[in-house]
């Protein structure tokens, strides 16, 4: 019974993210050419995240946020949202937070929170054991020519922005 319960839960997760990953393809099909605001999307997940009461998550932003391409949009929304649903079910913390700065070359993202926290090796070990939501996050940086690290528990990431990526100035208005 308990092994039952334990692979259950197993493919629920796989399931969860094999839909997240469906939602991401389709995502890829749409006009690069839209954009989207980040700054508004994180503030709603946050806020959702926050109504939930499992974990307090505070939001800072530093610089203003430009108008994203939908991908590099999704991709951060959604390694927050893994970010802190990971910091929720295994963490043991009870406060995280999310700090973002944008400048006119990259990204910087930190998720940190104030649980157990784990290393570069656990996080070798948990791929192996097939956790795909510390892989995606990796992969979704990495898609983005970005760079992620770990450390205790702290997820940093920076996700250069190339010009050719973003609106012209005529076109934001």
């Amino acid at each position: 019974p308990e092994d039952i319960k334990e692979k259950s839960l197993y493919f629920a997760e796989v399931c969860q993210h094999l839909s997240r990953d469906i939602r991401a393809s389709i995502l890829d099909l749409r006009d690069d050419s839209q954009m989207a605001d980040l700054s508004e999307q994180l503030s709603k997940l946050v806020a959702k995240i926050n109504n939930q009461g499992k974990i307090k998550v505070a939001f800072k932003e530093d610089g203003e946020c430009p108008k994203l391409p939908l991908k590099i949009s999704h991709d951060i929304l959604e390694i927050v949202n893994e970010a802190l649903h990971n910091s929720i079910k295994h963490s043991g913390g009870d406060q995280a937070s999310v700090e973002i700065a944008y400048s006119s070359d990259r990204i910087s993202l930190k998720i940190s929170d104030n649980g157990r926290g784990f290393s570069e090796t656990d996080f070798n070990a948990l791929v192996r054991q097939g956790k795909i939501g510390l892989m995606s996050m990796k992969e979704r940086t990495e898609s983005n020519n970005g760079t992620i690290s770990f450390s205790g528990s702290s997820i940093s990431i920076t996700i250069p922005l190339s010009r050719d990526e973003m609106p012209k100035e005529d076109e934001n208005e």
